[in-house]
């Protein structure tokens, strides 16, 4: 006689489930996250995919659920936050251009999904992001070969309220920058 609770490795191990439906499951996500990976700044959807992939949606979704222990929206989100990331943390693009490439329409979809998912801002992450790296560069005129600490932590014995302020403007420069815009550049 089966338990009545369902045991902790349920999602990995499916009592009655037929190991080829396991595998038949894993194939399927294997084929959506790559095609995730491949087209995450397009306009996808789950029905969409499974159609390219030749399943039904619900099929997508179960293999998502158990071989990727996610959903699909879930895992494209994680794919476009990621690459987004990396962006910002490389490119000096302005928000609104990684969100656009990342496949958001509107920079502030963008904005709250990124600080949901790197709990914090795409500004406040570039600049983490970039931080020791200069930091580094800094310290030995430029020559390091170590790689730069990762965005989502501090520098030992720094927290963002120890931040210094920013230099004060040069009087007459608020009418150049404008509100709310970022690096000076005018908004598009």
């Amino acid at each position: 006689m089966p338990s009545a609770s369902p045991s902790p490795d349920r999602e990995r191990d499916q009592p009655g489930q037929r190991p080829a439906t396991r595998r038949h499951r894993a194939l399927l996500f294997t084929d959506a996250a790559a095609i995730v990976r491949a087209e995450y700044a397009s306009d996808l959807s789950l029905d969409d995919v499974a159609r390219r992939i030749a399943s039904s949606r619900r099929q997508l979704q179960r293999a998502f659920a158990e071989a990727g222990q996610t959903t699909f929206r879930g895992h494209l989100t994680a794919v476009r936050m990621e690459r987004a990331a990396e962006l910002l943390a490389s490119l000096p693009l302005p928000v609104r251009e990684v969100a656009a490439r990342v496949g958001y329409r509107q920079p502030a979809q963008f904005a709250k999904a990124f600080r949901r998912h790197h709990r914090q801002g795409p500004s406040e992450y570039r600049r983490a992001a970039r931080r020791p790296a200069a930091a580094l560069a800094t310290a030995d005129g430029g020559m390091s070969h170590e790689p730069a600490a990762t965005p989502e932590r501090q520098p030992p014995g720094r927290t963002e309220e120890e931040e210094p302020a920013p230099p004060p403007s040069p009087p007459g420069s608020e009418a150049l920058t404008g509100c709310g815009s970022s690096g000076g550049s005018p908004a598009s």
